[in-house]
């Protein structure tokens, strides 16, 4: 189950953000929601969960976002 925004305090603390750091926060937290869900999936088990986290990779934006404040992407995969 994917949580929207209604279900997340995020999007409001984004505002106390300046506004040119925001798309790279809006893209690192899209990676984190969506390796979070994966971990909390009930229907996938412990193999699945693992394999899919080893697989998941960066997307194109928020690389972009990184390297745009000289910001590594292990900083992604570290978090996973």
């Amino acid at each position: 189950m994917t949580k929207s925004a209604h279900d997340e305090n995020f999007p409001v603390a984004t505002w106390f953000v300046a506004p040119r750091l925001r798309p790279a926060i809006r893209a690192y937290y899209a990676f984190a929601r969506a390796a979070d869900d994966i971990a909390d999936d009930p229907t996938l088990g412990v193999a699945e969960k693992l394999a899919r986290l080893d697989a998941f990779s960066v997307p194109p934006d928020l690389a972009r976002e990184l390297a745009a404040h000289d910001v590594p992407t292990s900083t992604a995969t570290d978090l996973l």
